[in-house]
């Protein structure tokens, strides 16, 4: 039996709310997605509300958690903050991720030269931070901008994603980090509710860049112009890098690319959990070309009261 349970913690204003019934939840995260999203409907009578006003339970800025799962088995999915709720019939409360107050938080932040963990340990003051790419950026200069503002123009500098998992700050790029992402294994027919993989061309584009000292790049790409684009950070330290070298490294992940004729994702129940950034061992009976390796770029996950418990996998580049 499915389950489900949202808990807003207490503050200055009330005490703890428990909500075990949802008329739906809808779940869509990525490493790519700078903020995760949640959307929550509640029923139209919820004895909880009864004789309160809704604006007096449930503000912008509230925290807010989510557990699904089935049976006595909850898994925690979601951590964030109310953005929005609505007050027509039913209600309707969007959330977002911690990012909800990078969003929110301005920030003016200059240097001569500065290395990206520290830069993210200046202006996300009082979060972890973990990366993998502590390149050099060279001088910086931000004056009254946002914090989610920086962490965007660092990625389209760098190709390195910012993103939450819970309230640790992650900056990375998932194709090219040395991490061992964990897996999950899919049999196609007996696993999945439904495939949207679809027979490719094997057209792609792979950009490579490599930050040296001062923030100096370097890059090269190979493969088709027009292709689905693969933005590479090249994160080898301890050697000079030449653009010989990098041109290879782009090479080797688009031969990878080459051998992954399928593009798409899987559709699954709700378990096992699947989160963004962990690989999927997939495998068919019938169609066996199918079978290989897969980066989750994308989850979107939906819990609703007609009995629908799923996720929806997004695939990105193959983890071979």
């Amino acid at each position: 039996m499915m389950c489900g349970r949202v808990t807003f913690p207490a503050n200055e204003r009330r005490e703890k709310l428990v909500l075990h019934l949802m008329s739906s939840v809808k779940i869509e995260s990525s490493w790519k997605m700078l903020t995760d999203i949640a959307e929550i409907i509640l029923p139209r009578k919820i004895v909880l509300f009864d004789k309160k006003e809704l604006k007096d339970l449930l503000n912008a800025g509230d925290e807010v958690k989510i557990e699904l799962g089935y049976g006595d088995d909850l898994y925690p999915e979601f951590e964030g903050y109310i953005v929005t709720v609505s007050r027509g019939i039913p209600v309707t409360i969007r959330c977002e991720d911690e990012m909800y107050k990078l969003k929110r938080k301005t920030v003016s932040y200059s240097a001569p030269n500065v290395k990206l963990k520290k830069l993210l340990q200046d202006i996300a003051k009082g979060y972890e931070v973990k990366t993998d790419f502590d390149v050099e950026l060279g001088a910086v200069r931000y004056s009254n901008k946002t914090i989610a503002q920086i962490l965007d123009d660092i990625r389209k500098k760098t190709n390195l994603y910012c993103y939450f998992i819970g309230k640790t700050l992650y900056c990375g790029n998932v194709y090219t980090e040395k991490a061992q992402s964990e897996k999950v294994k899919v049999e196609l027919e007996k696993n999945a509710v439904s495939q949207d993989l679809n027979e490719t061309n094997g057209e792609s584009l792979v950009k490579a860049i490599s930050i040296g000292p001062n923030g100096k790049k370097l890059e090269a790409s190979v493969g088709t112009e027009g292709g689905e684009v693969y933005n590479l950070t090249y994160n080898e330290r301890t050697q000079k890098v030449t653009v010989a070298e990098l041109k290879k490294f782009a090479s080797d992940f688009y031969e990878g690319l080459k051998k992954q004729r399928y593009k798409g994702g899987v559709e699954l129940f709700g378990v096992p959990v699947v989160h963004h950034g962990m690989v999927v061992e997939l495998s068919s009976i019938i169609t066996p070309e199918m079978n290989g390796s897969y980066y989750v770029e994308k989850v979107t996950k939906e819990f609703s009261d007609n009995a629908t418990y799923r996720q929806k996998l997004e695939f990105g580049g193959r983890a071979e």
